[in-house]
């Protein structure tokens, strides 16, 4: 009998401690169906930039807010449009590389080497209804286009 006792005692204890799983909390809240990098230059030397247009699915029925767009480390100005459960967010990121120098003594133009600020993934900071809990959704898979017109960035 206390052997029985012990067993259930063990088994009940063993079960409670056990993590229960969610499938609501399982499930991601948003889903990649995109996202795309396409590279600009201006009309003066050294300015350039990107722009990048990422389409979301939203596979959860809460409000969501996106706070932030980081490039490495730094957060950008971002534009979001969602049309039914497809969410379109584009960003347009300088990169101006520094002009060139001249020396002083020879008059030569000096070349500097720009540091490319070299992102393999762009994170995209949101809360979900009323929390103030930040979330992050990672991209790590961007596509390169070679030219993009403003109609491709978001829907009508």
């Amino acid at each position: 009998m206390l052997n029985f006792n012990f067993t259930y005692l063990f088994t009940t204890v063993l079960l409670s401690c056990s993590p229960v799983q969610n499938t609501a909390e399982m499930k991601n809240d948003f889903t990649l169906i995109s996202a795309k990098k396409s590279t600009w230059f201006g009309g003066r030397e050294g300015v350039k930039g990107a722009i990048y247009n990422i389409v979301l699915k939203n596979n959860q029925s809460k409000p969501y807010v996106f706070t932030k767009f980081k490039y490495g480390k730094n957060s950008v100005p971002f534009i979001i449009k969602s049309t039914g459960s497809n969410i379109y967010i584009s960003a347009n990121i300088n990169m101006n590389s520094p002009l060139p120098e001249i020396d002083m003594q020879t008059g030569k133009r000096v070349d500097q080497i720009a540091e490319e600020n070299d992102v393999s993934e762009i994170v995209l900071e949101y809360q979900i209804s009323s929390s103030k809990e930040n979330r992050s959704l990672k991209i790590t898979s961007i596509s390169e286009v070679e030219n993009s017109s403003s109609k491709d960035a978001l829907p009508n």
